[in-house]
């Protein structure tokens, strides 16, 4: 196997920092996205005492609509992680 070049040391490299920064901005997306949810259950339960349980109704009713979804999205993940994985994709 021949040895990687420096081209390719820096390719990967940024490759990998890319891959990090997607991360990283996911990550934040998703406390963002946590704190407003937060907030905004506290100022409509503050509101409508019975907000958590109908929030609660609508979430189980939701995620049980979405689930196929959600699973066939995962998969094609976990498919495409396994390609490159053995080496069928790069």
């Amino acid at each position: 196997m021949p040895n990687p070049s420096p081209d390719d040391d820096n390719d990967l490299r940024a490759l990998v920092v890319s891959l990090i920064a997607m991360l990283k901005s996911n990550a934040e997306m998703i406390a963002d996205v946590s704190a407003e949810v937060s907030a905004l259950r506290g100022a409509m339960t503050g509101l409508d005492p019975t907000f958590e349980d109908i929030l609660d109704v609508r979430r189980e009713e939701v995620c049980q609509r979405l689930e196929r979804g959600k699973q066939q999205m995962l998969a094609q993940y976990d498919a495409l992680i396994r390609k490159v994985d053995e080496g069928e994709i790069l």
